[in-house]
């Protein structure tokens, strides 16, 4: 069942316009999009690693920092 045709415009159905695109060209955009996916993925994971080092970074410095305060104030 075609659906009904848009108010003013000629009676086209609009799901006919998608059988013009070249198919080709939806997976060549496809896989560029799943391309900058990765990219961005392995790009987050990276950012993750920094800041996991640097939060243990922190923590052994403030152990640090406290052991140094106790054995300062013995």
């Amino acid at each position: 069942m075609e659906p009904p045709p848009l108010l003013g415009s000629p009676k086209v159905n609009p799901t006919s316009l998608f059988s013009s695109v070249d198919l080709k060209t939806l997976l060549k955009n496809i896989d560029q999009v799943h391309r900058r996916l990765d990219l961005e993925s392995g790009v987050a994971e990276y950012c993750n690693h920094k800041i996991i080092n640097a939060e243990k970074e922190l923590v052994d410095l403030n152990g640090k920092a406290n052991e140094t305060l106790y054995r300062a104030n013995k």
